[in-house]
């Protein structure tokens, strides 16, 4: 791994032949900001296209989990990961249906993916002891596409830790042909320099409509990071409690449609 401890990691030199070119991914420049925050910790990316980003992490974090719905991108990472000796753990799934218990959860958002909808789902796992209670999202931002924008003025009050990142990948995209992928949407060699914020956001203070709010929960974070027996008992009989009132709800259900 070469980490300037001075100056961070520069995944420019850990991965100086990236497939693809910003904006048909993040910027490399904000993959080194990600990456400063990496060293001893492990990481869960959702949606890697061809994984330049996570081929820089990878060399960093302690562990690192990929995942990816796409069958054909999941196949080029495993082939990749293993071409180039890079310890990456890939995962071919909906991300909800994955292992997503990391220090740090990373995505750009893409529809259907969407802040909102990832962030509820983290908070959900969360609350069922399947993500630590320390666990962080690293949420990036393009200030150059409206959705990236609305979305940073609405979360900047959760940020733990944001970054503003120049990049400028111009002669890189011009130069290359990349056919088929220009009529993505979103896709213009304008986009690829400007500004991206690379911020943090705890998933315990996320604010979910189907999660309630637990302080007990929030303090009850030990030195593992994860719910500590605590924390678990409550869930737990707050689990069984519901469970008890729907049993009971479905039993006086029965006796009424007998009596009929």
């Amino acid at each position: 791994m070469l980490l300037n401890r001075a100056h961070g990691p520069d995944c420019h030199t850990l991965v100086p032949e990236p497939i693809d070119v910003a904006p048909i991914r993040s910027p490399q420049e904000v993959h080194s900001v990600i990456g400063s925050l990496l060293e001893g910790k492990r990481l869960v990316e959702l949606g890697t296209r061809n994984g330049d980003g996570m081929m820089c992490f990878a060399r960093i974090a302690a562990s690192t989990s990929a995942i990816e719905y796409d069958d054909g991108y999941c196949k080029k990472l495993k082939l990749r990961a293993d071409l180039e000796k890079v310890p990456l753990e890939v995962q071919c799934m909906d991300y909800k249906k994955a292992q997503l218990d990391a220090d740090y959860i990373t995505w750009w958002q893409q529809a259907p993916m969407t802040n909102h909808g990832i962030l509820s789902v983290l908070k959900e796992q969360q609350y069922l002891g399947n993500i630590r209670l320390s666990a962080e999202a690293i949420v990036i931002f393009d200030h150059s596409w409206l959705g990236d924008r609305q979305d940073l003025d609405k979360l900047q009050p959760l940020f733990s830790w944001e970054k503003r990142v120049q990049f400028d990948e111009r002669e890189r995209c011009d130069s290359i042909q990349f056919g088929i992928e220009r009529s993505e949407v979103g896709f213009k060699c304008d986009r690829s320099q400007g500004l991206f914020t690379v911020a943090r956001i705890k998933i315990v203070d996320f604010p979910s409509e189907t999660v309630p709010s637990h302080s007990v929960l929030r303090n009850s974070v030990q030195g593992d990071s994860r719910l500590n027996f605590r924390s678990t008992s409550i869930v737990c009989v707050c689990m069984l409690l519901l469970g008890t009132i729907r049993y009971a709800v479905t039993k006086c259900l029965k006796r009424k449609a007998r009596r009929r």
